[in-house]
């Protein structure tokens, strides 16, 4: 099981075959629910790689990660505990392409928005998962964005991180007038790029 290492502003862990993940303590982000953590993949022919993750999946999907392994024995608690670190589900919200640095190159990798903490209607903790391209763990597209929807981004560019999903744009205005985003950027999902996805992620 991972070894937890907490401060005051925010906890991060380590699982086998993905980067350090970060609990960041911040308030908004509504609309990105939180993933339930016994969910394994179950079905071989949707699999896939955390490169095709990468190149195929659209921001604002719920992707599903797992190492293949069965579900412990709900008496085995710290084993369901580490199990459960390699088998959930988050919401897509960043890809990060590949960067050159003079000492170590990072490879390209994506984070997903697995789940939220809070009370009151304020959320306190916000768990984000990052696996590099390179794991071994499997993963699957649960669900993609609804055509029609709008993703409400930080910023533009590329490492441009999904701060909340609306069913629509007039949803999306009023959600970004209540929280602190002055950068953000509106993009609507259509249904070509979603069945662009679809074909280039069964391909891969």
């Amino acid at each position: 099981m991972a070894t937890m290492l907490m401060t005051t502003k925010q906890v991060s862990a380590k699982p086998p075959n993905s980067r350090t993940c970060f609990f960041f303590l911040r308030t908004a982000a509504a609309g990105l629910p939180p993933a339930a953590a016994s969910f394994s993949l179950q079905y071989p022919e949707d699999i896939m790689s955390a490169h095709s993750i990468f190149e195929d999946a659209p921001i604002g999907s719920i992707v599903a990660w797992s190492d293949g392994t069965p579900r412990p024995p709900e008496r085995f608690t710290r084993k369901l505990a580490a199990w459960r670190n390699n088998n959930s589900k988050g919401r897509l919200i960043q890809k990060e392409p590949p960067r050159s640095r003079p000492t170590y190159s990072p490879p390209a990798g994506f984070t997903l928005h697995e789940a939220d903490f809070g009370s009151g209607g304020v959320i306190a903790i916000r768990v984000h998962r990052s696996f590099s391209v390179d794991t071994t763990l499997q993963f699957t597209v649960v669900e993609r964005p609804v055509p029609g929807s709008v993703r409400v981004f930080d910023r533009a560019g590329d490492n441009a991180e999904l701060v909340h999903l609306a069913p629509h744009r007039a949803a999306a205005e009023e959600w970004l007038s209540r929280h602190g985003y002055p950068n953000a950027v509106l993009d609507d999902v259509t249904a070509d790029a979603v069945a662009a996805d679809v074909v280039e992620g069964r391909v891969a």
